[in-house]
This record gives structure tokens, sequence and C-alpha cells, in this order.
């Protein structure tokens, strides 16, 4: 059977699904940006053609799937927030268990 070692803290886990929580936001930003901008070249008359609309309705194809992988970042930095609190009631809970011991002299 092979041995578990734990070598975090729920601190650590906190900074990391606050890093997660923060490069999804800009993940976000960016891919509304890429939006915004194709939504704006799509108002001028000089790119209003067959390619025009066949390039809008591939990118908008995948808006889906941006939307999708932000949720999907946002649910992982929720279960990291999860794993710290186990982790701090499992700890607590040790550090409790340990305070009861006793020995019979």
């Amino acid at each position: 059977m092979s041995k578990t070692i734990i070598k975090t803290d729920s601190e650590s886990i906190n900074r990391v699904k606050d890093y997660v929580r923060r490069e999804a936001d800009n993940y976000k930003t960016i891919y509304e940006k890429i939006y915004t901008i194709v939504g704006e070249i799509f108002t001028y008359e000089q790119w209003l053609g067959e390619d025009a609309r066949k390039y809008n309705e591939r990118l908008m194809g995948f808006k889906n799937d941006f939307q999708d992988l932000y949720k999907t970042f946002l649910t992982y930095a929720n279960y990291l927030g999860k794993a710290a609190e186990a982790y701090d009631v499992a700890q607590s809970a040790s550090k409790n268990a340990a305070g009861k011991l006793a020995s019979k002299r």
C-alpha cells in the first residue's frame, strides 16, 4: 500500500483558488473583448460579404466553448475552496483528538 503525505495548508490552497479565479476572470475579459471587437468589425460596410459572414458564424460557434471553459475554471476554484475548508476541519478534528490523549500514570 502506498503512503499518502499531505504537504499543504488551507492558506496555500486558498491562494491557488484566488489565483485560478483571477485568471478565469482575465480569460473572460479577453474573450469578451474579442467578441466586442468582432462585433465592431461587422459594422463596417467594407466587410459584409460571404467571407465575413462565415468568419462571424465560426467565431460565434466558439462562444459557448469559451463560456464553458470559464465555468470550468470557476468550478475548480470552488472545489479548491471546499478542499481548504475540509482541510481545516480535518486539521481541527485532529488537533482536538490529540488534546484528549492521556497517559495512565
